[in-house]
């Protein structure tokens, strides 16, 4: 198990900026990018829009390379783990992206770069009645899970799996907030 994810990022966030947890990763979600070089020198964040009373701002770039390191660093621990149990195969069928953090700007092109393999970012699709939230990288492993549960394990030959697959699903949708 790797301890990796957007945590990380937001830990990092917390010790670079000197901010509180919560301030970071609204910050990160506002205003990251995993490619520094996009952002121009001079551009600031005024941490006043997060802090009642604070007037002072952020750079911009020293964020996004606060993050782009973390990415690059998580990014190769995978892919180094990656050859590890699996051999050095070239990632021929690219590299999908899930969770979180495959939201985050740039991305996809620092994993292209690490990886040297075309790379995407995963969503859940074909969910009938879905709540908008449940459509997000975010939540593409947890539903891709489920999928996999009622299709391999209930049978897909098996009329009840459907119903399974819907049950599942309304007791996700709830946890979303709709019913």
């Amino acid at each position: 198990m790797l301890p990796l994810g957007g945590q990380l990022i937001v830990e990092d966030l917390v010790y670079a900026l000197q901010l509180p947890p919560p301030i970071a990763e609204a910050v990160l979600h506002q205003y990251g990018t995993a490619l520094a070089a996009h952002v121009p020198a001079n551009e600031t964040i005024d941490l006043g829009q997060f802090m009642p009373n604070c007037h002072e701002v952020a750079a911009r770039r020293k964020l996004a390379m606060v993050i782009e390191a973390r990415v690059e660093d998580t990014l190769v621990r995978v892919r180094d783990e990656l050859r590890r149990v699996g051999g050095e195969r070239p990632f021929v069928g690219g590299v999908v992206l899930t969770g979180g953090v495959a939201e985050l700007p740039g991305i996809t092109e620092v994993a292209a770069r690490i990886f040297t393999a075309p790379v995407r970012v995963g969503a859940p699709h074909s969910l009938h009645g879905a709540p908008e939230a449940a459509l997000h990288p975010a939540f593409a492993t947890a539903v891709g899970l489920l999928r996999w549960r009622c299709q391999t394990q209930l049978g897909a030959a098996d009329p009840s799996a459907a119903s399974a697959w819907e049950r599942l699903w309304s007791g996700f949708s709830s946890l979303l907030g709709r019913s």
